[in-house]
């Protein structure tokens, strides 16, 4: 796995931002105005997408979450 570079933890801020997915025949982005740090190591962020969005069935496969709605 590669190693995030930390000092893109200090450069988020508020605002919009572009979420990508590719569900393995179409790719996918979607605005978001909700990205938080969770933890610095191992480091990891919260992105909230609904489960509405097409982006959702493209990211769900790729984090192992399987939403049965």
């Amino acid at each position: 796995m590669k190693t995030a570079d930390m000092s893109a933890f200090f450069k988020i801020g508020y605002g919009l931002y572009v979420v990508t997915s590719h569900d393995g025949t179409h790719d996918n982005g979607m605005i978001c105005n909700t990205v938080v740090q969770v933890t610095g190591e191992p480091a990891r962020l919260a992105v909230t997408v609904n489960k509405a969005n097409y982006t959702h069935d493209g990211i769900c496969p790729i984090c192992g979450y399987v939403y049965e709605g």
